[in-house]
């Protein structure tokens, strides 16, 4: 805490930082504080672990001069701990889907980017590097957020598809944010099964809600047949 407020009070913006008095037990009620205590049009659920470019906020809020997005993001490099590249991309995760799609920027209906991808895997790998429109956002946490605290992984992808009823996905193949990625994460060991568990129902209530093709159901069942190999699991 000490180091941030010296950071910031040197800092030509307006900002306050909230102190916890205890532990929230779940992120995304950190989530919903955040956004009812934000003033501003847009958020970003900057993750304390990860890092961005210079130019990030500025790129990403581009496309909200069209009204009807609701969610920008960009590309992300893959770090280790100490700050090292893994991979300077997302396209080997996405591959499955599309060899293409993803090498571009687009804008497409939140309807569409939810039955081609979402539907299968949550192909935006890293709320770091997403911006989002608050109204619609905090609209999203208010009327769910028991559902959306009732995952442990899954959540975030749980809003965007929440959220990307309200209007369009746009994206950049900048790699502009960075993505920590610690080697003892989540997926190892007793967590692995919870893991697929969340992603299992995560595919079931996309499929549920919306008309998904069978090319995709085919892609959402293969993957995670290849998850579980992935994590040990019968």
């Amino acid at each position: 805490m000490a180091v941030a407020e010296a950071i910031l009070k040197n800092q030509p913006v307006d900002w306050r930082l909230v102190r916890n008095v205890q532990n929230s037990g779940s992120v995304f009620l950190q989530w919903q504080k955040g956004v009812e205590l934000a003033k501003g049009d847009y958020v970003w659920l900057a993750e304390a672990d990860d890092s961005s470019e210079p130019e990030f906020l500025e790129e990403l809020l581009k496309p909200f001069d069209d009204p009807e997005v609701v969610l920008s993001y960009c590309e992300s490099k893959q770090l280790d701990e100490q700050g090292n590249v893994l991979a300077k991309n997302y396209l080997d995760y996405v591959f499955d889907i599309s060899a293409v799609r993803w090498t571009r920027p687009y804008v497409v209906d939140g309807i569409e980017e939810i039955r081609s991808a979402l539907s299968i895997k949550n192909t935006i790998p890293n709320v770091s590097g997403v911006l989002l429109k608050r109204s619609c956002l905090k609209e999203v946490l208010v009327g769910h957020i028991n559902d959306i605290c009732s995952f442990r992984i899954a959540g975030d992808w749980f809003v965007y598809v929440l959220l990307l009823r309200h209007g369009k996905l746009a994206f950049t193949n900048r790699p502009l944010n960075g993505h920590r990625r610690h080697s003892q994460g989540v997926t190892i060991g007793a967590a692995a099964k919870g893991h697929l568990n969340e992603i299992v129902r995560m595919q079931e209530i996309v499929a549920r809600e919306f008309s998904i093709a069978p090319t995709e159901q085919k892609l959402a069942t293969e993957y995670t047949k290849k998850l579980k190999i992935q994590f040990k699991l019968a």
